[in-house]
């Protein structure tokens, strides 16, 4: 469901503004969240009336920035960002790092996900503490800790299975390998600059 509301969402946006706007939509339990750069203030404003009518969206969060579009140096640290936020997430042991996702923008890091607030303070603790970070932007949705402990037991085999060692092993192997091969493209931009 949400990634049809995302490609619903890109399609609705880049007929209503064209090529001039360089646009990321990310859509997490029905909420969606619009990121990047348009020309001006009148397009920011149309971001939020041309995706809250898709069916089955529940609410738009409208972070784009009216400025140029970003360069591919920017948009290479963002990735680094991310997947080291990512990493950092996996590396803790107090918190699911599959309940929290991560998107960055122009070094702003959105974090989005059905979480407690013990778990939302702990990922915007551990996405401060990486390096590039300019800021961090909740758009978490609260649950009580009576509602994850339900959440988990009702899905009590797959958590098992998620939080296994030999899954979190491979998850952050992955996201390990991953991190390496973007740090490799930054040698490779600078020379370039």
């Amino acid at each position: 469901e949400d990634e049809a509301i995302g490609l619903k969402a890109a399609n609705r946006l880049r007929d209503a503004l064209g090529d001039t706007a360089h646009l990321n939509i990310t859509s997490y339990n029905r909420v969606v969240l619009v990121t990047g750069e348009v020309a001006t203030e009148a397009d920011r404003a149309k971001v939020e009336p041309t995706v809250q009518p898709i069916e089955n969206a529940r609410s738009v969060v409208n972070e784009v920035a009216v400025a140029g579009k970003s360069s591919l140096t920017s948009r290479s640290n963002d990735v680094l960002i991310t997947t080291k936020v990512k990493s950092s997430l996996l590396d803790a042991k107090d918190i699911q790092a599959q309940a929290v996702k991560v998107i960055t923008e122009r070094g702003n890091v959105y974090l989005m996900g059905r979480v407690t607030q013990r778990e939302a303070s702990r990922a915007v603790e551990l996405a401060r503490g990486v390096g590039g970070v300019q800021k961090v932007v909740r758009v978490f949705e609260m649950l009580t800790e009576d509602e994850l402990k339900k959440m988990v037991d009702a899905n009590k085999d797959y958590m098992v299975e998620v939080r296994s060692g030999q899954e979190f092993d491979k998850a952050r192997h992955a996201a390990e390998k991953v991190l390496d091969e973007v740090e490799g493209l930054f040698p490779k931009v600078s020379d370039i600059i």
